[in-house]
């Protein structure tokens, strides 16, 4: 039993004296982005443009626009963007105060949730520094800790759009989708689910003892269930609002969807927001707008398509640029108060 003991805590020691080491190593934070990260939405935004402007009759365009009422739209854009900000800091916010340092304060978490907001509207990959640099100023918790924590939230993230997807294809007419497509979406679909097993309680006990040891994976391997379905509950709230916003703008629009339609759309409308071929918003919402609604599903013209995405993409830059906006200079203090 002595023998044991004294391997166990000799173990414990050395664990502790890798982190200890890997935190000593961590970097000043710096917002160094690449040239790629700068250039390639900008090109792949000024492609999805010249695709979709070089065929557009700018009367009907115009014509589009002019038919909804922008005061509704702002009001029910604005009020979403009230509405994500408020998910944003008890989902994201929650899972990195409970996993990272449960004594950091409500206030600093959303803080941190308003600049990263804001930054999606100039520089998304500025947003993602905020959060390690300030629990590693702050607490002296390892930067990996908190990467990994802001992992594991987009792991459940991504779960509400397959659960849309899903039941998409419970009421999808398939024959409406090409071969190639439904595969796209289920191999996207299965990858995720493999990855949320292969980093949840069961997939990490069989995973090598290096990747075990290390911080990136302290909330994947400390977060319990219930904890885990209530950031899924309300990233569904979130999800949820999103959805019925968007539903309201295509219904403004005179563009009908059927309900199968919106759960397939909705999820990969958004999605196009915040991927690497978008600039501020702009580029992946009209090009996912045109594929899906005019070339896939053909239920409305591509000067309808457009208008839809342009009113979206201008009302949440705005909507994010104002409610992440009131965030912004108060955390700019607080961080650089760490500094000091």
């Amino acid at each position: 039993m002595l023998n044991i003991s004294e391997e166990d805590s000799h173990s414990g020691t050395e664990m502790k004296a890798s982190q200890a080491f890997e935190m000593s190593r961590e970097p000043e934070l710096k917002a160094n982005a690449s040239v790629v990260q700068i250039v390639f939405p900008l090109v792949m935004t000024a492609a999805i443009f010249w695709w979709i402007f070089s065929g557009i009759d700018f009367a009907s365009l115009r014509s589009a626009v002019e038919g909804v009422s922008l005061i509704k739209v702002s009001l029910a854009i604005g009020g979403f963007c009230v509405w994500m900000y408020f998910c944003d800091v008890l989902s994201f916010g929650a899972g990195l105060k409970f996993l990272v340092e449960p004594q950091a304060p409500w206030m600093h978490m959303a803080l941190l949730r308003g600049g990263a907001i804001f930054s999606t509207v100039i520089f998304p990959p500025l947003g993602e520094v905020f959060a390690p640099y300030y629990f590693y100023r702050k607490w002296q918790q390892s930067v990996l800790r908190a990467f990994g924590a802001s992992f594991y939230i987009m792991l459940v993230d991504s779960s509400c759009g397959l659960i849309s997807l899903s039941c998409a294809f419970l009421f999808f007419d398939t024959s409406m989708l090409s071969q190639w497509w439904i595969l796209l979406i289920v191999g996207h679909t299965l990858f995720l689910l493999a990855l949320i097993v292969a980093f949840s309680r069961w997939g990490l006990t069989r995973l090598p003892e290096f990747v075990m040891e290390k911080e990136f994976f302290y909330a994947l391997r400390t977060v319990s269930a219930s904890f885990t379905i209530t950031l899924l509950f309300v990233r569904m709230l979130s999800f949820l609002g999103v959805g019925i916003t968007l539903y309201y703008l295509l219904i403004a629009m005179d563009i009908h969807l059927s309900v199968a339609h919106a759960l397939l759309f909705i999820p990969l409308f958004m999605a196009s927001v915040f991927l690497p071929i978008s600039t501020g918003g702009y580029g992946g919402p009209q090009g996912a707008s045109v594929l899906f609604l005019v070339q896939l599903w053909e239920v409305c013209s591509t000067e309808q398509a457009l208008a839809f995405s342009l009113l979206w993409s201008t009302g949440f830059m705005i909507g994010r640029a104002v409610v992440g906006g009131v965030a912004v200079f108060p955390l700019l203090r607080l961080l650089q108060g760490l500094a000091k």
